[in-house]
């Protein structure tokens, strides 16, 4: 099995030469502001221990159809789709726009860079 080689062109973030089983913010550069638009298939919040915290945090977790990514969006962007969708338990089969936005602060070191940001599809009527 050969590794396929990503042409360093197309890389504009240094996390881009990193996998993860994770929807990221750099993972979204090249699509620009148009941003990637997925079907939401399936929404989750567990239970996940903080060993160096002692305790545990709920963490929710958005799967797409057609990408094996998970999702975990950020407070923002979970508000967003409660006003667009209503309740988590309507979000399954609703269209989203996914994008990378820049300058965004990472909560677990501070420091700033590509983050998941979503526009949904509601107002324009895809989504219902």
């Amino acid at each position: 099995m050969s590794a396929k080689e990503i042409p360093l062109e197309q890389i504009e973030h240094w996390k881009q030469m990193v996998p993860s089983e994770y929807l990221r913010g750099v993972d979204l550069l090249e699509s620009g502001d148009k941003g990637a638009t997925l079907t939401i298939k399936e929404v989750r919040v567990s239970e996940e221990f903080l060993a160096a915290k002692g305790h545990s945090k709920q963490k929710p977790s958005i799967r797409f159809e057609k990408t094996p990514k998970i999702w975990g969006p950020c407070n923002e962007c979970l508000a967003e789709l409660q006003e667009a969708y209503g309740p988590p338990r309507n979000w399954a089969g609703k269209k989203i726009t996914v994008y990378a936005k820049m300058g965004v602060r990472n909560p677990s070191d501070g420091k700033t860079g590509p983050g998941v940001r979503i526009k949904t599809c509601h107002n324009a009527g895809a989504g219902q």
